[in-house]
């Protein structure tokens, strides 16, 4: 993606604080989600829910409002030409991206003391696919080749004879003992069978 301006004036109200009145959105501040359609997004205690102000737009609608930007086909797009790349050039996940130049964006903003302006536009571009990559490569290597299975549920068994076919021809082999059917053997019966089985084992 290549950085791109916003041809529109900001008016002191509009712009955060650490942003100079006179520096234009670019599309690393749509990616970073600091850009709405009228310009920069308010700050994070003056926003209004429904305010159209403090709604962001994404990297390429902020890229084709600027001045002279080119038009755009749906047969040949060439904003989303990575897609068509072949499949061991493919460019790291979009959404990997946008997280990670956020989360950079936020720390060095909040982490340094001029707000981050001393590192401005230093992981743009190559920096930022190229760490995009690495991630995905350690995801991969983490994860290997059925590691992705423990996001996938368990087919859900709604017929429980599917599962056990075969539980009714089991059961009609065993004998049931009611309370009805029969007594316990008494002292008598228990002896003879004991005579029985001593027989069967001398012979």
């Amino acid at each position: 993606m290549t950085g791109g301006y916003l041809s529109q004036a900001e008016s002191s109200n509009d712009l955060p604080p650490r942003v100079s009145q006179r520096r234009q959105a670019s599309v690393y501040d749509a990616v970073a989600g600091r850009v709405s359609s009228s310009g920069f997004r308010p700050p994070l205690l003056s926003r209004q829910a429904h305010a159209p102000s403090s709604v962001p737009v994404a990297p390429e609608e902020a890229l084709f409002r600027r001045l002279n930007a080119p038009v755009r086909y749906v047969e040949n797009d060439f904003y989303f030409a990575d897609e068509r790349l072949p499949a061991d050039k493919r460019l790291p996940d979009s959404d990997i991206l946008k997280a990670i130049h956020t989360y950079a964006s936020d720390f060095y903003a909040s982490a340094t003391l001029d707000q981050g302006h001393t590192d401005f536009l230093s992981f743009d571009e190559t920096a930022l696919i190229a760490l995009g990559i690495l991630l995905e490569e350690a995801a991969n290597e983490s994860l290997g080749e059925t590691g992705d299975m423990i996001f996938v549920e368990g087919e859900e068994i709604t017929d429980p004879e599917e599962t056990f076919p075969r539980s009714g021809s089991l059961s009609q082999g065993r004998k049931r003992v009611t309370a009805g059917s029969g007594s316990a053997p008494s002292g008598d019966e228990t002896a003879r069978l004991r005579k029985n089985r001593t027989k069967r084992q001398r012979r």
